[in-house]
């Protein structure tokens, strides 16, 4: 599986650990981190030996998308990764409104 983690702030940088992690256990093929800020997102990637981007449109390749950024931003991203057909892991809460979390839910299934 190859997964695309958008977003690099506090919880980001757990999530992106866990991919690393992961990754090393060949469960995981490949991890791009993507953010926004380069400043936030390069160091961090460097770390862990990761690829990164600041660009939203580079997933294609990936299977999974895994969205930690701040809760406004979930429902348009998780829509917009899952009407493309990827699997999308959302740091919680999942949205804003239950009838946003309700409609990505429709969408999923």
């Amino acid at each position: 599986m190859r997964v695309a983690q958008i977003g690099t702030g506090y919880w980001g940088r757990n999530h992106a650990r866990v991919w690393r992690e992961l990754q090393e256990t060949e469960v995981i093929e490949k991890v791009i981190l993507m953010d926004v800020s380069q400043g936030a997102v390069g160091p961090l990637a460097n770390d862990l030996g990761l690829d990164f981007t600041t660009s939203l449109d580079n997933f294609a390749e990936y299977d999974a998308i895994d969205i930690v950024t701040p809760t406004p931003h979930h429902y348009l991203l998780a829509k917009r990764y899952l009407e493309m057909g990827k699997h999308v892991f959302i740091e919680k809460p999942m949205t804003a409104t239950a009838m946003e979390g309700q409609e990505l839910i429709d969408i999923a299934e």
